[in-house]
């Protein structure tokens, strides 16, 4: 409804609401992939002040608008980013916003996160999902290897999967179906979990078949 984004955009932007409340509001907006709100979605993003859940939230949801000056404003501030528990979560928000782009400039950047082994697990894996929302040709050839690729770890790859099955990319597909019959328990376990978000019947006979493995 039209009517909801000047009144989201009021409860984003102001810093006496509740910090819940602003969370909520920069998810909505994004979701709705409003325009109008990537001024506020950007300063309530980059504000010191903000609470960090508005922050991380409001990262994703500019993402989520796919407006130009997104995948400029996160990787800006991905720079700019520490070590702390909280910037953690913020780089793993800005990640996750860049794969919702879907803008062809942040494959590299995704691929150099994912693929950087001081980076923590938990990061990467959220770059290999991301890579997957782009539906970019490089990044599908990336996240195949990455998820045959026996020296990453366990995440990693299992996140390679679903950054497969949410390309589309049918040789993609065609390697998650196949690794349900062979391979470690716990890549098997994450292949099914990956294809499990295609939501096609025609999916379901494979799984049906999959949950018959011992690692279920």
């Amino acid at each position: 409804n039209p009517r909801a984004i000047g009144p989201l955009i009021k409860v984003l932007t102001d810093p006496e609401e509740d910090d819940f409340m602003r969370s909520q509001a920069a998810l909505a907006l994004g979701r709705f992939q409003e325009q109008s709100a990537v001024q506020a979605l950007t300063e309530a993003f980059l504000d010191e002040h903000s609470a960090l859940m508005v922050k991380c939230d409001a990262a994703v949801a500019l993402g989520k608008t796919r407006h130009e000056t997104a995948p400029h404003v996160l990787l800006e501030a991905f720079a700019k980013t520490g070590t702390t528990e909280e910037d953690e979560c913020v780089r793993r928000s800005i990640v996750f916003g860049l794969g919702h782009t879907r803008r062809k400039e942040t494959v590299h950047p995704l691929l150099a996160i994912m693929n950087a082994p001081e980076n923590s697990d938990r990061l990467r894996a959220t770059a290999a999902v991301s890579l997957g929302r782009t539906t970019d040709k490089t990044a599908v050839k990336r996240l195949l290897s990455a998820a045959r690729d026996e020296t990453l770890p366990r995440k990693v790859r299992n996140a390679a999967a679903m950054g497969l099955v949410l390309s589309g990319d049918l040789a993609g597909l065609d390697y998650v179906f196949s690794a349900l019959s062979e391979g470690p328990d716990w890549h098997i376990y994450g292949c099914a979990l990956a294809i499990g978000q295609i939501r096609d019947r025609h999916a379901v006979p494979r799984l049906i078949e999959a949950l018959k493995h011992p690692c279920f």
